[in-house]
């Protein structure tokens, strides 16, 4: 019991003087950054923005590929990325996922969607859905129908 105390004890003052030296270093590397008055040059050459403030625009470069690429400055140097065309805003926010199955059990719905984890599932009345769920159950009762149609055709 005693030679676990022991033990423990100097765990402690480790750890205190351990603290203490991070806390002195700390203090030493604020001190130095603090007497620096020069403006710090980045990785490319141009002086980097006064604290606080970003640019305006970032630069646009065409390559020699002919693509547009955007320079942007960061902390840690210039980074080109390919400029890639604006996505198109969807018409209606209201799209229902792609992988969101609907189930119809009597008179209700039954939705199952994938997760990283576990598929989520969950059952409404069809008088009860909001928005999103009644175009959902739309979508795959035309998809029912499109393949009704299908095999039809492939019968005849």
């Amino acid at each position: 019991m005693l030679r676990m105390l022991r033990i423990g004890i100097r765990h402690a003052v480790w750890m205190m003087a351990l603290c203490g030296v991070f806390l002195w270093a700390q203090d030493k590397g604020s001190n130095e950054s603090k007497s620096q008055d020069q403006p710090k040059q980045s990785q490319s050459g141009g002086a980097a923005p006064a604290a606080g403030k970003k640019e305006a625009e970032p630069k646009r470069v065409t390559g020699s590929d002919g693509k547009t690429y955007i320079v942007r400055e960061t902390p840690f140097g210039a980074v080109k990325v390919l400029e890639t065309p604006a996505k198109a805003e969807k018409d209606d926010e209201n799209e229902p996922p792609p992988d969101l199955k609907v189930r119809e059990v009597g008179d209700s719905i039954e939705f199952q969607r994938m997760t990283p984890f576990v598929p989520v599932k969950w059952t409404k009345k069809k008088t009860e859905l909001n928005e999103l769920e009644r175009r959902a159950w739309e979508r795959e009762q035309r998809r029912a129908e499109e393949a009704a149609k299908k095999s039809k055709k492939e019968d005849q």
